[in-house]
């Protein structure tokens, strides 16, 4: 693996010559380089050519063949993702996700606005956005279908979607459903236990058996645009999730008795979530501008959890959770913007308020009621000095949570931001970035409840929790011309005081209690290479990027460490009405506390062919192992465990897909949107594995 990371430099170090013969022309505080890149101070304008948006389908192909730095397209699955790191989409400025996108016709997207270091605006843990400028519609409109699916087992992923203008209004309705019904899923699991009166070890062998999801969202859209003067949008979504089957059959063996039981271990889940989302946008006298946003949103969850160790039909444990969850918010945010002649101030206040309520039955009957509040003020200022672009940012949030029966805190925090980028030369640069910020426990770590996970285990919520500090500091080097964008940077991530995992035993009860605390510290560093090359325009275009997450987690009791390689290699060829891709992925894994989460690795190998405004595709995938696996690895001293979820009918993997878009009507300008929120949050203990 880490030959693979050291191949990324090397090549990114190779196109360095290369990379000082580009051409860029000068214009006071832009640069335009013979790429059809704008180089602003806070972003990068990015004007798609003529022949790539000839060639696309969609805007997620324009997307795949712009080849934007750090950043690569899977058509399969309709992404747009990053291999370490978090990527927002906006089109025209509001939040969007990668199915709107696809629904973009290439003719009406003028520019993609690079954002590779977002301000205070965009949220937190963002790495970057993708805000696409498109050219709006006064007649006509839009119907586009796009369907994937897999045959070696029942794997889909649907989108319709349409939209129509008239005059200054326009409306749109779209809705994708996305699941999988798999026959071979089961999960093998090895705990050991350390006990005061010994250890054993218990040992899960899985039996197959299913596994169905599924995941439909809907949203009706509606638009009302005067010129540049003020922009309405009203948007109502609908998400709706089903898990019916997380089924899990395993024969359990313990080494202390040497009895082999039969497990039955199945979870369910349905979660619904409508939301109304409002936002008004006027354009002010003297180069001002002022957005409001307002969200309301409403969540209702039903979660169970069956768990039983049957000897010859004889129940030895029977465990039943039921869990029914109601939650309620409201997300307000205004900002101002005004341009000055030496750069660009903007000021924001949000504030979050939410109601949730959750009912525990079964095993153990417990009610929570929370109320939680945040405000949250800033002002940011970009502008220019000589070579150097500076981004300086300073915000405050009050964080108030109070549970019922539980106590409650109030706190202050104060979330600065500094970026400093230097232009060294026509395609070379450097910046250094700075961000400090507070992260509240989420409401189920919070949870005055306890589940029982199995007969020798407990989960237990903390309501003594406290939010804690957040320190990001990045060094990053980058070159950009024509041909070649690369670039490297080291990144420190610093959390004092972390809320993680830890593991405790219990004498009297004879239990292993699995809780949270605010640990002592979790640091992260990271260094990463990327490396986008087209040598022969859109005939071949390649984008490799790579590095290393190094952890050093240090709880009240423990401290660990973990280093985890991380690659994506994709590879995009054009010839005549062909498309012939290559990707080989390893993403990034997690780690936090005391446990590790590894997701599978594959390789896919893709066609496409364009027959007028139909697409046909077809790909073929496989990865490193026989199943696809997803494991976990806890390193408690008391109690670590090693779990293998595992999927047997997915790899190898062939897919097919059919693409069709129809587009109609004149256009004119749209206007940006600046604001966008939402609230996924259900504040649920989970008593699974």
């Amino acid at each position: 693996m880490r030959r693979q990371v050291l191949f990324v430099g090397l090549i990114c170090v190779a196109f360095l010559v290369n990379a000082q013969e580009e051409k860029t022309i000068d214009l006071d505080e832009v640069t335009i380089q013979a790429s059809s890149i704008i180089r602003k101070k806070d972003r990068q304008l990015i004007f798609p050519s003529k022949d790539q948006m000839q060639r696309s389908m969609d805007g997620l192909d324009l997307t795949r063949r712009m080849s934007l730095p750090r950043l690569w397209v899977d058509p399969n699955t309709k992404s747009i993702s990053m291999a370490n790191g978090n990527v927002q989409l906006r089109i025209n400025g509001v939040l969007a996700s990668s199915l709107e996108v696809a629904a973009l016709s290439p003719e009406d997207i003028k520019r993609v606005e690079y954002h590779d270091n977002p301000g205070l605006r965009y949220g937190e843990g963002i790495d970057i956005v993708l805000d696409y400028i498109t050219i709006k519609r006064t007649s006509g409109g839009n119907l586009g279908v796009d369907l994937s699916h897999q045959l070696n087992t029942f794997w889909m992923a649907d989108y319709i979607y349409g939209k129509y203008n008239r005059g200054r209004s326009e409306f749109s309705l779209s809705s994708f459903a996305n699941g999988h019904r798999y026959k071979e899923a089961w999960q093998d699991r090895t705990e050991i236990f350390h006990t005061p009166d010994g250890t054993f070890q218990r040992t899960q062998e899985g039996i197959p058996g299913r596994d169905y999801e599924m995941y439909w969202t809907t949203t009706a859209n509606y638009n009302y645009t005067k010129d540049d003067d003020y922009f309405l949008n009203a948007k109502l979504n609908f998400y709706y999730y089903d898990y019916p089957h997380n089924y899990s059959s395993a024969l359990l063996r313990n080494s202390e008795s040497k009895m082999t039981t039969d497990l039955i271990d199945n979870n369910k889940s349905l979660n619904t979530r409508p939301s109304l989302d409002l936002y008004y946008f006027r354009k002010l006298p003297r180069k001002q501008s002022l957005a409001v946003n307002v969200v309301g949103t409403y969540s209702n969850t039903d979660s169970r959890h069956t768990y039983r160790e049957e000897l010859e039909s004889i129940p030895l444990t029977d465990i039943y959770t039921k869990v029914d969850g109601k939650r309620y918010s409201v997300i307000g945010e205004g900002i101002y913007e005004k341009e000055l002649e030496t750069g660009r101030i903007s000021a924001g206040l949000k504030h979050t308020q939410a109601y949730t309520d959750n009912v525990y039955s079964g095993s153990g009957d417990y009610t929570t009621h929370m109320t939680e509040s945040e405000s949250y003020m800033y002002a940011q200022y970009v502008g220019t000095w000589k070579k150097l672009v500076y981004n300086v940012g300073l915000g405050a949030s009050r964080n108030y949570l109070s549970q019922e029966n539980s106590g409650s805190y109030n706190r202050w925090y104060f979330r600065p931001q500094v970026t400093l980028t230097y232009t060294i030369n026509e395609v070379l640069s450097a910046r250094y970035r700075y961000t400090l910020r507070n992260v509240n426990p989420s409401l189920s770590e919070l949870s005055n409840v306890e589940q029982w996970i199995d007969s020798l285990q407990v989960r237990r919520g903390n309501p003594g929790l406290s939010p804690f500090l957040y320190h990001n500091n990045a060094v990053e080097f980058h070159v950009n011309t024509a041909k070649v964008k690369a670039g490297f940077t080291f990144s420190y991530q610093y959390q004092p005081r972390m809320v993680m995992e830890e593991t405790l035993y219990d004498v009297s009860r004879g239990l292993f209690i699995r809780t949270y605390d605010n640990q002592r510290s979790f640091h992260r560093f990271t260094p990463e290479l990327y490396l986008n090359y087209s040598p022969f325009g859109d005939y071949l275009r390649m984008n490799i990027s790579g590095g290393l997450n190094h952890f050093q987690s240090n709880g009240n009791s423990y401290s660990h460490t973990y280093t985890d390689p991380f690659y994506v290699i994709s590879l995009n060829s054009d010839v005549k009405n062909f498309n012939f891709n290559l990707l080989i992925y390893k993403r990034s894994y997690s780690f936090s506390g005391e446990t590790s989460r590894e997701a599978d690795r594959f390789n896919r190998l893709g066609i496409g062919y364009r027959i007028g405004k139909v697409q046909l595709s077809a790909s073929f995938s496989t990865q490193f192992t026989s199943s696809a696996r997803y494991r976990s690895k806890n390193h408690s001293a008391i109690a670590p465990y090693v779990t293998d979820q595992r999927f047997g009918d997915i790899y190898p993997g062939f897919e097919i897909g059919f693409s069709y878009h129809l587009d109609f009507g004149r256009k004119y300008k749209s206007v940006d949107r600046k604001l966008y929120n939402s609230d996924n949050e259900s504040g649920i203990l989970n008593s699974r594995k």
